[in-house]
């Protein structure tokens, strides 16, 4: 499957990954799928499950695969693959606008970016959507990966004191 990433034969790869169950895609196969704007394979791939296999030979011993932090890959996967890659901003614009449309999508890429404390990007997205609870969750989250801009921000614009519960104090402290 690698080989054929690298060699751009998108019909061998299409029937590679249609057919198994369990894969392992490099950072740079993620950024080939969305670069190439193949967002019916982007979906297929959605509904694949990572699996760690030993990949050195193909990405060398020095780089980290994203992929290894999810359970299955989702949106989040895929948005964290062209930040981390700088990729036109034309690009991922198109990407948002096709696979972040459902609450769900929206919640579990915000999740990253406090994970990853990728403040300039969460700016950009507009939360007032979310329910007060997913709001708590981020702030949780922020706390706990020390994304504290990001925490600061969602605390002052969206909770209020009586948000704060025992567990939310223990995160705190």
């Amino acid at each position: 499957m690698y080989q054929a990433f690298q060699d751009k034969l998108r019909v061998v790869y299409q029937q590679i990954i249609r057919q198994l169950k369990f894969i392992q895609l490099r950072d740079e196969d993620g950024l080939h799928l969305a670069m190439e704007r193949d967002f019916e394979l982007i979906q297929t791939i959605f509904q694949k499950h990572p699996v760690k296999l030993v990949v050195t030979p193909f990405v060398g011993n020095t780089r980290k695969i994203r992929c290894h932090g999810y359970r299955i890959y989702n949106e989040a996967y895929f948005e964290e693959v062209l930040i981390n890659y700088q990729v036109e901003p034309r690009i991922a614009q198109n990407y948002r606008e096709r696979f972040m449309t459902s609450n769900k999508a929206l919640n579990l890429v915000l999740e990253m970016y406090c994970k990853n404390d990728f403040i300039s990007h969460f700016l950009n997205i507009n939360i007032d959507d979310l329910t007060k609870k997913q709001q708590i969750n981020l702030f949780c989250i922020c706390i706990r990966s020390d994304a504290f801009k990001i925490g600061m921000m969602l605390y002052l614009k969206y909770i209020n004191n009586r948000d704060f519960d025992s567990k939310i104090m223990e995160i705190v402290i």
